[in-house]
């Protein structure tokens, strides 16, 4: 005879309770046995890889050994030779006095460097009347302020090194025919420079161990010039290009240009006239006689209004770092 479940259930409640208990207490050590044995088999995965990494790095020999050091002093060593070789390379960018000015006598060298700028003054004056260029009227190579008073004797010197800069500039200006220059200004090198002023020096003030002071530097600023001036594309890829290829060493601080046109060209532009250089092409006409028709620039012969700021710099010598000690 069948065993009715439901039958034996209600007549013994208890032990089906228990019975109940009982496959739901192995069923969740079941589940709680096989999570933990997962999560050993991870942690001894990553144990073993530990181990092994640990073991690789027993049988190694440790930083710094002979071979490491030679390789960081034969880094060191040629990191001094190079930094040697560029020092000597930009000393020879070094911007001299004007006229060898350091040859005259102390006393005799503000009123030489005066004579010699009102002499540059008319010279490039001259210069620009004869390639048709114009300058400022009241131009004079950004001294004005020197055209009737000496320097005092200890600024005639690098007076006289900005001097250079200057005459070049100009004279790279006023080359280019039809050049309108409207404005050549001189700034001192540390014009417009906001220094911090817990770091100005003070009487009787203590240098910061450790911290590196504005001579400490490089290079030097010999003097900034700003430049604005209007002339033909070709010109001012030629001033550029003389800028970069001059014999001092000469950083464009800033540029700004604006072209004369300020609409772009039109698809069908006008045809010029026979005055006006252009492309030809012939083409066969009904007669079989050709016909030159003008292909019409619309682009090229726009005039740019030129704003440049140059900055001029200087590489004195100093000490090789290859005797420092090591």
């Amino acid at each position: 005879m069948r065993m009715n479940i439901k039958t034996w259930i209600s007549e013994n409640k208890t032990a089906a309770i228990l019975g109940a208990c009982f496959l739901g207490g192995f069923s969740a050590l079941g589940w709680l046995t096989w999570s933990a044995w997962g999560e050993f088999d991870a942690t001894k995965a990553e144990y073993d890889g530990k181990l092994a990494q640990f073991a690789k790095f027993a049988g190694q020999k440790p930083f710094p050994n002979k071979a490491n050091l030679k390789k960081t002093d034969d880094a060191l060593n040629q990191s001094r030779s190079d930094l040697d070789s560029l020092q000597k390379q930009l000393e020879q960018y070094r911007i001299p006095p004007f006229g060898d000015l350091e040859k005259t006598k102390p006393q005799e060298q503000p009123q030489s460097f005066q004579d010699a700028l009102r002499k540059e003054v008319t010279r490039i004056k001259a210069m620009s009347t004869s390639a048709g260029s114009t300058l400022p009227p009241s131009f004079y190579l950004g001294m004005e302020e020197y055209e009737n008073k000496l320097p005092q004797p200890e600024e005639a010197i690098p007076l006289a090194r900005q001097l250079t800069v200057l005459d070049r500039l100009a004279t790279t200006l006023v080359s280019q025919k039809g050049i309108i220059v409207s404005e050549f200004s001189r700034f001192r090198p540390d014009s417009g420079v906001k220094k911090d002023p817990a770091t100005l020096k003070k009487p009787g003030a203590t240098p910061v161990a450790g911290k590196k002071s504005d001579s400490d530097e490089p290079y030097e600023t010999i003097g900034i010039t700003r430049m604005t001036f209007r002339c033909s594309q070709t010109a001012l890829r030629e001033i550029v290009n003389t800028l970069s290829s001059g014999p001092y060493f000469q950083v464009i601080d800033s540029i700004q240009i604006q072209n004369s046109s300020t609409e772009p060209p039109r698809r069908e532009a006008p045809a010029q006239t026979s005055a006006q250089p252009s492309t030809q092409i012939t083409e066969p006409s009904a007669t079989n006689e050709p016909v030159i028709q003008r292909l019409p620039i619309v682009v090229g012969r726009e005039t740019l209004t030129v704003t440049i700021k140059v900055r001029a710099l200087d590489f004195p010598k100093q000490n090789s770092p290859a005797g420092a000690s090591k």
